[in-house]
């Protein structure tokens, strides 16, 4: 800084005024350093970029590591909010990657259904070009699948905390992006522990006898009454209590339909998928799992 007073003063420039402030830091094992521009790439703008944060996030997340206060008011307020030098801690603070996917999936769930689209548009434009064409093709089927457990309901989703998140988290709704089972021995259905021919009946007759109803509990009452006809239990603890009597529980039947529309066992509300992705591909999934 004083070689920089000094170019000023030569030049007949006016000095800015300089202000130490604390470097950010990163924790590692045993301890803490200094964030680095040359070895971590958390301290870099494209980073966030590619990663598809938004920005009023990094933003937000950023100016409360300046200012422990301004992590307590409301986002809108404290970009609003002037950065004042007095309030800034002395202490270096400790950049927290979990910390900011809390703040932005927070945020996310806030944003209206065509926000969300467009943010995971704009991102995936420069990112995932792939994604992109897909969103622009079924951008009907998208909004669908975003509005799912967000719209009307008082604690929405907060799967995406980035816009990166959104092929994982959502990529199973769209055909061009979902792989189908390849049958009963797939190995997404393997861990439920259900007879491989008893997995391939039990989605030959919900197939075949498939109604798609709009109403959720007359949706699961079928799927209910076909898994009491292929020997599931009606309770997880029926099933433990006399496991070599059934096939599994309600529970397996019910994640056999699940890893067939997702690929997971872990998903939305099945019915809520259902009436996104349309009849048509419920039942091309459901007999992907009947084919070996």
């Amino acid at each position: 800084m004083p070689l920089h007073l000094q170019l000023f003063d030569a030049l007949g420039f006016d000095p800015p005024t300089y202000a130490h402030i604390a470097p950010l830091m990163k924790q590692i094992p045993g301890g803490k350093r200094k964030l680095s521009k040359r070895k971590d790439p958390e301290a870099g703008v494209d980073f966030y970029l590619q990663a598809g944060y938004p920005a009023d996030t990094v933003l937000y997340y950023l100016r409360g590591l300046a200012n422990g206060r301004l992590a307590e008011v409301p986002l809108d307020v404290a970009l609003a909010t002037p950065i004042r030098l007095d309030h800034c801690g002395v202490a270096g603070p400790l950049v927290d990657l979990v910390k900011l996917e809390d703040i932005s999936a927070d945020h996310i769930a806030t944003l209206t259904t065509q926000q969300v689209f467009g943010g995971v548009h704009d991102w995936a434009t420069q990112h995932d070009p792939e994604l992109a064409n897909v969103l622009e093709a079924e951008t009907d089927l998208a909004l669908r699948a975003i509005a799912v457990e967000r719209e009307g309901v008082d604690n929405p989703r907060k799967d995406l905390r980035k816009w990166s998140d959104f092929r994982p988290a959502y990529g199973f709704f769209f055909p061009e992006l979902f792989t189908p089972l390849t049958g009963p021995d797939d190995e997404r259905i393997l861990p439920l522990g259900v007879a491989p021919d008893v997995a391939a009946a039990f989605a030959r007759d919900f197939a075949d006898g498939y109604e798609h109803r709009t109403d959720p509990q007359d949706w699961f009452n079928q799927l209910r009454q076909l898994a009491a006809k292929h020997s599931f239990a009606p309770t997880a603890k029926e099933y433990k209590k006399n496991p070599d009597a059934y096939a599994g529980s309600i529970r397996e039947a019910s994640q056999l339909v699940r890893v067939a529309l997702t690929g997971s066992t872990r998903s939305p509300d099945m019915h809520a998928i259902t009436q996104a992705i349309g009849a048509d591909e419920v039942l091309r999934r459901l007999r992907a799992l009947v084919n070996s």
